[in-house]
């Protein structure tokens, strides 16, 4: 959290809205929710479906940690399970690294991108935001 801070300036953003992350196990997700203390929401779109646990380790790292279990949501960006990629996925993945030249995989940060667009598609977030999308890594292969 505190990385993304120092880079802002070079966006010529001075805050930002919201931080968007993969969830697989939910530890990276924890650790930012902890980082933020309550100062920007953290959304984790989960890359595995919702009954694998997640929802509960998160809650539980953060009990541990002793904070309280809010600060975040879990959207459910699986596409069906874990390592699903379905035609949808592939084109946007396909169409990013065209637009972008930054690579994704279809296990976490491809599906973590296409659920951040279907939300700004969707109108579920506010034209104008200003988001942190975090690509962990995670290039297999």
């Amino acid at each position: 959290v505190e990385r993304i801070a120092t880079q802002l300036p070079t966006l010529g953003w001075d805050d930002y809205d919201a931080i968007w992350v993969a969830a697989g196990t939910g530890t990276t997700l924890a650790g930012l929710v902890l980082g933020e203390a309550g100062r920007h929401p953290v959304v984790g779109a989960l890359a595995v479906p919702e009954d694998h646990g997640v929802a509960a380790l998160v809650a539980a790292t953060l009990a541990e940690a002793g904070w309280a279990d809010t600060g975040y949501r879990l959207l459910d960006a699986s596409r069906g399970g874990f390592a699903r990629l379905d035609g949808r996925l592939a084109r946007f993945i396909v169409e990013f690294e065209t637009a972008s030249g930054v690579a994704l995989e279809p296990l976490y940060t491809g599906k973590l991108l296409l659920a951040l667009r279907e939300a700004v598609e969707s109108g579920a977030v506010a034209r104008g935001s200003r988001l942190v999308a975090l690509h962990s890594g995670g290039l297999q292969g």
